[in-house]
C-alpha cells in the first residue's frame, strides 16, 4: 500500500511539475518579448513602457484574492486548468494584429491586462496544489519547483531571443500553446476529492479580511509579507522596466540583448537553488532572507555604474544568486508559519503582495529613468531595499527566526 501511494504522489509531482514548466516557459518568452514589442518595436517612452508593464501586473490587485476564493470553493485543479487551456487565445490574437500590421500601444495593454488576470487565478491555485503533491520535506519541494520555474525560463528567454530573425508572430503563437497545455499537466493530477473549507462560504472580501486577520496573529509572518511586497515594487520594477530600458539606452537594445539579461539572471538562480538542494536544509530562514535581499540590493545598485555588455551580464548573474535565497526561504517561511486552514489564502495575500508591489514599481522605475537616466535609476529601488532589510533586522525577529522544517533521519542535519 505505501509503494502506491509513493508511486502516486511520485507521479502526482512529476505532472505538476510539467505544468509549472509551461507556465513559466510561456512566461519566460513574454519576459522578453513584451518589452521588445512595447520598447523597441514602438519605441515608446520610458513612462509608457512603465504603464506597459504595469498592466500586466495591476489585475492582481483585484483579482488573485477572487482566484483564491474561487480554488477554495471548487478546489485549485479545476481553476488553473481551465486558467491555462484559455491561455492560448490572447497570444492567437495579438499574433494576427501583427501579422495585420496593427500592433498598437493600446492593443499591447488590453493583452498584458488579460494575461495579468489569468495570472491571478493561477497563482493561488497553483500554490495551494504544491503542499498536497509535495514528496517529503516542503523546503526541498519548494526547491525542486523553484529550480524547474526559472531552469525552463532559461528556454523560454532563448526561444524569445531569436525573434529578430524569426519574427515576433511564430513566437507569440508558440507562448500561447506552450502556456495552454500546462492544463493537461495539472488535469493528470490525482488528487483526492476536494473538501471546501468552512471560511470559502464567506467570499474574496471576507478571505481577505480572515488572510490578513491570519497575518497579523502570526508575528513572524508579518515582515515575510512586507518584504514580498517590497520585492515588487523594487525588484520587479527593474528586471521589467529598467533592464530593458537600460539595454536600450547604453546597449544594442536587441531582443538577444534582453534576452541574454534574463538567462543571465536566472541562470544565477538556478545555480542557488541547486546549492540549496544539494545542501543541508537552511535554519535560519529568515536571516538568509535579509541577507539575500541586501546582497541583491548592493549589486543592484552597482549597475548603476557604466560598463561593458558583458561586465552587466556579470552583474546580472550575481544579482540572480542572492535572488535564489530570497526566493526560496520567503516561500518556505510562508508555507511553514501559515496554518494549514488558511494556508490557501495566506499564500494568496503572499502572492498579492508580491504582484501588487510589482506595477508600483514598473511605473515608478519608468518614471525615474525618464528623470534620472537608465544608470542611476536603478539606485533608487537599490537604496531602497537596503534601508529596508536594515530596519526589519532592526525592529523584528526575523534576523533570529528559525524553519520549522524537522530532517529525517536519511537527511543531514540542518544549519
Amino acid at each position: 500500500m505505501t509503494t502506491n501511494v509513493t508511486a502516486t504522489q511520485t507521479a502526482n509531482f512529476r505532472w505538476y511539475l510539467v505544468g509549472v514548466a509551461c507556465w513559466f516557459a510561456g512566461f519566460g518568452m513574454l519576459l522578453v518579448l513584451f518589452p521588445w514589442l512595447v520598447a523597441i518595436e514602438l519605441n515608446e517612452s520610458p513612462d509608457r513602457v512603465g504603464i506597459a508593464q504595469m498592466s500586466m501586473m495591476l489585475p492582481t490587485l483585484f483579482f488573485v484574492l477572487i482566484g483564491g476564493s474561487l480554488a477554495d470553493r471548487i478546489g485549485p485543479r479545476p481553476v488553473i486548468v481551465v486558467a491555462l487551456a484559455g491561455c492560448g487565445l490572447p497570444p492567437l490574437l495579438l499574433a494576427i494584429a501583427i501579422g495585420a500590421g496593427q500592433l498598437s500601444y493600446a492593443g499591447l495593454i488590453v493583452f498584458a491586462f488579460v494575461i495579468g488576470t489569468v495570472q491571478s487565478f493561477v497563482t493561488p491555485a497553483r500554490e495551494a496544489i504544491l503542499p498536497r503533491v509535495a514528496p517529503g520535506s516542503i523546503q526541498r519541494a519548494i526547491g525542486a519547483v523553484v529550480f524547474v520555474m526559472f531552469g525552463i525560463q532559461i528556454v523560454g528567454f532563448l526561444i524569445a531571443g531569436t525573434a529578430d530573425h524569426v519574427g515576433p508572430v511564430p513566437l507569440v503563437l508558440l507562448q500561447g500553446a506552450i502556456t495552454a497545455f500546462g492544463a493537461v499537466a495539472f488535469a493528470k493530477l490525482k488528487l483526492p476529492a476536494w473538501q471546501v473549507p468552512a471560511r470559502a462560504e464567506t467570499g474574496a472580501l471576507r478571505g481577505f479580511i480572515d488572510s490578513y486577520a491570519t497575518v497579523l496573529r502570526v508575528r513572524e509572518l508579518r515582515p515575510v509579507i512586507a518584504l514580498n511586497m517590497c520585492i515588487g515594487v523594487a525588484f520587479m520594477g527593474a528586471f521589467t522596466v529598467g533592464i530593458p530600458l537600460l539595454i536600450r539606452e547604453h546597449h544594442a537594445g536587441t531582443p538577444t540583448q534582453i534576452a541574454l539579461a534574463n538567462v543571465a539572471n536566472t541562470f544565477g538562480i538556478i545555480v542557488c537553488v541547486a546549492v540549496q538542494m544539494r545542501a543541508p536544509s537552511i535554519r535560519r530562514c529568515g536571516r538568509a532572507l535579509l541577507l539575500g535581499l541586501a546582497g541583491g540590493a548592493v549589486v543592484l545598485g552597482l549597475m548603476a555604474f557604466p560598463l561593458p555588455y558583458y561586465g552587466f551580464l556579470g552583474l546580472t548573474f550575481v544579482w540572480g544568486l542572492f535572488g535564489g535565497v530570497s526566493i526560496t526561504m520567503g516561500r518556505t517561511l510562508v508555507q511553514e508559519l501559515a496554518p494549514e486552514s488558511h494556508r490557501t489564502r495566506v499564500m494568496a495575500l503572499y502572492t498579492l503582495a508580491f504582484l501588487g508591489g510589482a506595477p508600483v514599481g514598473s511605473l515608478t522605475m519608468g518614471y525615474s529613468v525618464d528623470w534620472f537616466g537608465a544608470l542611476h535609476a536603478m539606485l533608487v529601488p537599490a537604496t531602497g531595499m537596503l534601508a529596508l532589510c536594515l530596519l526589519i533586522a532592526w525592529r523584528t525577529d526575523l534576523w533570529q527566526l528559525q524553519s520549522h522544517f524537522a530532517p529525517t533521519p536519511t537527511e543531514e542535519p540542518a544549519r
